[in-house]
């Protein structure tokens, strides 16, 4: 659009710039007054005036485009005037409903959920931890000796082997709780408070989904009325060659 706005600035320039040499003639032929010429000239300075205005206002827009426009290598590239359509792209309109049944993907492509799912993951595991920390631990261990005698020496085949088995149960009940109970409550404060943001981003997601397709369909009608007036514009700007 500002590309678009540029070049006509440039062609009312030009159509005044051309007039000036018509109506010099005029004036040293006596048939025209010379505040004719005076009134074009303040034209001419009026409408170049414009045309930088519009220059540095397209300037700007394509710095902002660079942003997303780029070339293979992922460096910035800010158009010029040659690489401006000739015709509005055509906007369709979006249906708020329609849109909003998708908000399911576009949280789950949110980095900023993403994130915060991964620090909830990070605060559950520390709850985990704590709550395992309160828990009492049971370790059982079992070993089995044979006895041969001594110097391990066989006996004769009158004595039997002995076979010793020994079975040890050792119940651990953590005595100092507060370590555990501190990281469970400051866990679950953690917890608490990543919900709300969570609930917070959902909500403002959907608020900026709904923003940008009521902004979306005034630009479809704000492309319509500019099309309108761009026919009407061709229509006075080929009038005035012509005068």
């Amino acid at each position: 659009a500002a590309g678009n706005i540029l070049r006509v600035r440039k062609d009312l320039l030009d159509i005044a710039v051309a007039r000036t040499g018509g109506l010099e003639k005029r004036v040293k032929r006596g048939d025209l007054a010379k505040i004719y010429l005076t009134e074009n000239n303040q034209y001419i300075l009026k409408r170049r005036a414009d045309v930088l205005k519009a220059l540095q206002m397209f300037e700007q827009m394509s710095y902002q485009l660079s942003l997303f426009y780029r070339d293979k290598e992922g460096q910035p590239i800010v158009a010029k005037t040659d690489r401006v359509p000739m015709e509005f792209g055509k906007i369709s309109k979006k249906d708020i409903l329609i849109e909003e049944k998708n908000l399911d993907k576009v949280i789950e492509n949110s980095p900023q959920i993403r994130m915060l799912q991964q620090e909830k993951q990070t605060f559950q595991n520390e709850l985990e931890f704590g709550e395992n920390l309160l828990k009492p631990r049971v370790d059982f261990a079992l070993e089995t000796t044979n006895d041969r005698g001594e110097n391990n020496e066989s006996r004769s085949d009158k004595t039997l082997e002995e076979r010793e088995v020994r079975g040890m149960v050792t119940l651990s009940i953590p005595i100092e709780r507060n370590l555990g109970s501190g990281a469970k409550q400051a866990a679950r404060a953690q917890i608490r408070a990543i919900k709300q943001q969570l609930d917070y981003l959902k909500q403002y997601i959907k608020v900026t989904l709904d923003r940008l397709v009521v902004q979306l369909n005034i630009a479809s009608d704000i492309v319509t009325n500019a099309t309108q007036e761009i026919d009407l514009a061709s229509i006075l700007e080929e009038a005035e060659k012509k005068r």
